[in-house]
């Protein structure tokens, strides 16, 4: 969208000014109440998760806890609203930025956040903490409200050193229901407590450890748990050896080591209590120790890492925020905001001094097929997400879809603009729908395609295709390459039915539930590719038990196409941006993501799925 469309968005009585950017479920906007210049933040469901039930709930959940909150240190929620078709949270607007921003900031300047600040923090994140864990119902009974998202990313800091608690949006009152210990494992996984990790019940002690690992990252610069797999940092959280703090940052108090060490108690019952005591101990410790723990060396801080760009940003809201006869004049202003919010927002730029990128225009939706587990593929997509973001200047949202036929079903409908199709699923919705425009094809480790493998374990009597017969297969999805068409066809070659010789079929869903099912024995042989099966172990599966049985055939790589509802310009604009696009230059890494080692995107060739055409004849 240009500027001047997205001038009359509106929601409700509310003016939509600029898009701040997204995170998690929902999308942050700039806005002002109409007729009034006092500027608020409004939290959007992102569209695609909108008509989900069970995000809309979560949703409105937050709402219903936040706005009960009313503290110094809790960002305040002013009301949560349904208007066109759409359901919002205004938010006041907090004039700062992340502690993630200032943990960025001070590294990319070699900086370390002096003791005394890091305990100022805390203290008040801790005083907003335990306002959550106070409150309570009508009848004046403890909700038992738990965070269970306490990290850099959601305490906020500004120019006067105040401190505020934001995003409840996975919050449980315990008290309620056993939510608590349901739906899998929620939250930043090296912020988790290890209750969390192992899904148990869960109460204010959980806020505690995470308010812990914060203070450490504050510092030692340097997250606590944080490795190089989801399995390794839960084990991590669970098992790893605290290091020793002082070693590090010797100018830390004793007391102040051991109060730390006392939020981070493994064991629930030895860990500090309250948040409320884990303030009085560091407090206690820095002033003992001379230090001087006060707002104002808090903003003394902020001042000197982020002050600059805060004032400017403040400037630039004010000025957009009046009223002005010259409209061109205004967006002039408008665009110069979103670069300064841009600047501000942006997390990761600190560390690689990358220049601030204007996101203006309508998001550009691009699906992915759920090849693997869903959050590992947005976890390894994101930095090539915000790549898109800084190339096109365009707003990326990315969406896994649940099955590959959802996917080609949105793209060719018009749902999205945009879907990287795996191969077989290229050819089978290009061959109905011609229409379908191929943009790029993804290079894996340099490669143009990759190798379907058929594994069994080590310890499998089976040693050829042939003695698959009577046996239980494991395939990913029916429209899948590697995990279907190519299997199928291999057993066919080796004189087994895969309609009637095999003792029976489980489509796992992606190729990492193939593995894991392969290794729970729920099958005796399995297909997927050869790079999931070499780099599975970086998503905490273990292949050592398996074995390749045989080579299926080569595959094309997935290929980014658009749809029908995908505009030509935008299509030329993204097309630009993935033929350029070099991990090692934009990423600075050599590959993208541990498990997928995307490389690079060139112009698709329509001979590369001749082999795979001629399996499907076959």
């Amino acid at each position: 969208m240009n500027t001047d469309s997205f001038s009359e968005r509106r929601l409700g009585r509310y003016v939509l000014l600029a898009r701040l950017g997204s995170g998690g479920m929902a999308e942050i906007f700039l806005a002002r109440e109409s007729g009034a210049t006092q500027p608020l933040a409004i939290k959007r469901l992102l569209p695609h998760l909108a008509a989900d039930p069970t995000f809309a709930e979560q949703f409105r959940q937050e709402a219903r806890f936040a706005a009960q909150l009313r503290h110094p240190h809790i960002v305040d929620i002013l009301e949560f609203v349904e208007a066109d078709g759409a359901a919002f949270l205004v938010m006041e607007y907090v004039d700062g930025s992340t502690l993630k921003d200032l943990l960025a900031a001070s590294s990319y300047h070699h900086r370390q956040i002096p003791v005394e600040v890091a305990v100022a923090i805390m203290v008040q994140a801790c005083r907003g903490a335990q306002a959550a864990h106070e409150l309570t119902d009508s009848a004046g009974a403890l909700l038992g409200l738990v965070h269970r998202d306490i990290s850099p990313h959601n305490l906020m800091v500004n120019d006067t050193g105040r401190v505020k608690l934001l995003d409840f949006g996975i919050a449980k009152a315990t008290a309620q229901d056993e939510l608590t210990r349901t739906g899998g494992i929620r939250g930043k996984l090296h912020y988790l407590s290890p209750e969390q990790v192992r899904q148990e019940a869960l109460d204010r002690r959980s806020d505690v450890f995470a308010l812990g690992i914060t203070l450490w990252e504050l510092l030692t610069g340097e997250p606590l748990f944080k490795r190089d797999t989801d399995l390794s940092t839960m084990q991590a959280v669970l098992q790893a050896t605290l290091p020793n703090l002082r070693a590090s940052r010797p100018d830390v108090p004793e007391a102040l080591a051991q109060a730390l060490s006392s939020a981070l108690e493994r064991d629930p019952a030895r860990r500090t209590a309250t948040a409320e005591l884990f303030r009085q101990q560091i407090f206690a410790a820095a002033k003992d120790a001379g230090l001087a723990p006060t707002d104002r060396a808090v903003a003394t801080f902020v001042l000197d890492a982020l002050g600059e760009t805060h004032a400017r940003t403040r400037a630039s809201i004010a000025k957009a925020l009046c009223p002005s006869k010259n409209r061109r004049a205004k967006w002039s202003r408008m665009g110069a905001l979103l670069g300064l919010l841009a600047g501000a927002l942006a997390l990761g730029f600190f560390m690689r001094g990358a220049p601030a990128v204007v996101l203006q225009g309508e998001p550009l939706t691009i699906g992915l097929p759920p090849t693997l587990d869903a959050a590992v593929v947005l976890d390894e997509y994101e930095p090539w997400r915000r790549y898109l973001e800084r190339h096109t200047g365009r707003p990326i949202h990315l969406i896994v879809a649940k099955t590959y036929a959802e996917l080609a079903e949105r793209l060719t409908s018009g749902q999205i603009p945009y879907a990287s199709l795996p191969p077989y699923l290229y050819v089978r919705t290009r061959a109905q729908h011609d229409h379908i425009e191929p943009l790029a094809m993804e290079l894996f480790e340099g490669s143009t395609g990759d190798s379907g493998v058929l594994l069994v374990l080590e310890s499998s009597p089976i040693n050829s295709v042939s003695e698959v017969k009577g046996r239980r297969f494991c395939y990913s999805d029916p429209n899948s390459t590697t995990g279907y068409v190519f299997p199928r066809a291999a057993l066919r070659a080796a004189g087994v039915d895969p309609d009637h010789d095999l003792a029976g079929v489980r489509f796992s869903g992606n190729h990492l539930e193939v593995l894991r099912d392969l290794n729970a024995g729920l099958c005796d042989a399995g297909a997927t590719y050869s790079s999931a099966y070499r780099t599975a172990d970086r998503a905490g599966i273990s292949v050592g038990r398996m074995r390749v049985l045989a080579v299926t055939g080569r595959s094309p790589n997935d290929a980014v196409c658009a749809g029908a509802s995908a505009r030509p310009e935008d299509s030329a604009l993204l097309k630009r941006a993935l033929l350029a696009f070099n991990p090692e230059r934009d990423l600075g890494v050599p590959l993208l993501g541990k498990v997928e080692r995307v490389s690079g995107f060139v112009a698709v060739d329509d001979s590369s799925y001749t082999a795979l055409r001629k399996a499907l004849r076959e």
